[in-house]
């Protein structure tokens, strides 16, 4: 019988202990190199609002005391106001939503998260031509001005409907009402403000 390998006749080089891993240390290098890849992430991060700098905004069901709408022509108004389109060839994306009572709309909402470079006077043409395919009346008085540093810009669609629109740094949004004057159009859109920032 042929000389057994030693730890009996199925010992093989399989039976051979395993060596044992090399330890990896730090490489002071690669850690500098990686330097500026983490500083360019932390870069983009902050740029796109991930770090809580940049307002965000969240549509509940109810807001202003009125219920979130889900028929056809509240879903027909969020996708007409999806986009819109800047003076400068930039497109704003917008979410819309529409409020109101049973099958009556009193409230119509839209945001844009992000910065706009356009002036106050064409963002609030873009949004009144995406709500009604035409600028605001000009025979009914705009008016503007700034509450608590924010911005806004109101004026009317037509004879008993009002477009109050705010502008930030961040993000800009729009509150129409029917039927409603500008005061109550002006004081709804900085409760609907408030409320949607998430």
């Amino acid at each position: 019988m042929p000389p057994q390998a030693p730890g009996g006749p199925c010992a093989g080089p399989w039976d051979t202990p395993p060596a044992s891993p090399k330890r990896r240390t730090l490489n002071l290098k690669s850690v500098i190199g990686l330097i500026p890849l983490i500083l360019i992430l932390v870069g983009v991060n902050a740029w796109r609002g991930n770090f809580g700098g940049q307002t965000h905004f969240e549509y509940p069901e109810q807001l202003a005391g009125l219920t979130r709408m889900h028929d056809a022509a509240a879903r027909e108004y969020e996708g007409r106001v999806a986009v819109v389109d800047g003076a400068d060839g930039d497109e704003f994306e917008t979410v819309g939503a529409a409020y109101g009572e049973g099958a009556t709309v009193g409230l119509y909402v839209g945001t844009t998260e992000g910065q706009a470079s356009d002036t106050t006077d064409e963002l609030f043409s873009a949004v009144a031509w995406v709500v009604q395919g035409a600028d605001p009346s000009p025979e009914l008085a705009v008016r503007s001005g700034d509450r608590d540093g924010t911005e806004y810009r109101c004026g009317a669609l037509g004879p008993s409907t009002t477009l109050c629109m705010w502008r930030e740094d961040d993000n800009h949004g729009f509150v129409v009402m029917p039927g409603k004057s500008v005061d109550v159009t002006l004081d709804t859109m900085f409760r609907v403000r408030g409320q949607l920032q998430a």
